[in-house]
């Protein structure tokens, strides 16, 4: 024992985060043990942060990209998966406040993760979705070990990395991709303030809003005579057709959204282009 480490050893990259952190403001990447106190700093030392410990780990960068599903009553919403890759944490500002953060992504819909990301391997994409809806299906189990029903809605994170063999070449270790599989990690389950990523506004409330209003008026039993147009009387009507309810109409507010989508996106593409679900986009 004895003697100081290897200076080398101390120069790694790592990430210092918060366990609660939005959007990942609390996550940084730090190079060394110079860096890693400057990040520390400014994550314990933030205006009104309360944080008593954090996380220090090493940086692995080694997947492909990220996948997010949204889960209903248990059920993946498959149809708008979104497939995100951050993008590389800028470099100081000056105080040092904005540096290492991973808050700048890059997201789409599946064609654009197929050919940006799993080298256009449909059989790789596909093998990555039902890998997802496997890891889903245990997760749903679990959660009922915790409570006795089900999140109306919540999102499920997963890593997606393209299988590889590795080789001796000429002194060198190369690695060559194996056609049509991944491998697929868990990254984290959401709560019902989960960001949806682009998803259009419409579909997204047809979707998401109807099963957490059941949910809530589930048990809400207001009289026919009094407030006839009360959701809860929808609610009730399917719950004996249904073990999961009838979800309530929320057709009018959709189309208020999508007009209102409508608007945003020529206000955009005035300004220099639309948003389309496939296409790359930057946050």
């Amino acid at each position: 024992g004895g003697g100081s480490p290897d200076p080398k050893a101390l120069q790694r990259w790592g990430v210092a985060k918060l366990g609660y952190s939005w959007e990942a403001n609390d996550v940084l990447r730090f190079h060394g043990k110079e860096e890693l106190v400057t990040r520390l700093h400014r994550l314990f030392f933030q205006a009104q942060g309360t944080p008593e410990f954090a996380f220090v780990q090493d940086l692995i960068e080694d997947f492909d990209c990220e996948c997010r599903t949204f889960v209903v009553n248990g059920v993946p919403k498959s149809h708008n998966r979104r497939y995100t890759a951050f993008a590389t944490p800028q470099a100081e500002d000056g105080d040092g406040y904005e540096a290492g953060r991973y808050t700048a992504f890059v997201r789409g819909g599946r064609a654009m993760a197929k050919e940006k990301w799993l080298g256009g391997d449909e059989a790789a994409v596909r093998s990555a979705e039902a890998q997802m809806d496997a890891l889903i299906a245990r997760f749903c189990l679990w959660l009922t070990t915790e409570c006795c029903e089900l999140p109306p809605v919540f999102r499920f994170d997963a890593f997606i990395r393209r299988k590889r063999v590795y080789k001796q070449l000429g002194g060198a270790v190369v690695s060559e991709v194996v056609p049509g599989e991944v491998d697929v990690f868990a990254g984290e389950l959401t709560e019902l303030g989960a960001c949806t990523l682009g998803w259009e506004l419409g579909d997204m409330v047809h979707h998401l809003f109807p099963p957490v209003l059941a949910k809530t008026l589930q048990d809400r039993k207001c009289s026919a005579a009094t407030r006839p147009k009360c959701p809860c009387h929808t609610v009730a009507a399917g719950s004996s057709a249904s073990p999961k309810g009838a979800m309530p109409d929320v057709g009018g507010f959709v189309e208020v959204l999508r007009e209102r989508q409508r608007r945003w996106d020529e206000a955009r593409a005035q300004g220099g282009g639309g948003e389309d679900d496939d296409d790359e986009e930057e946050e």
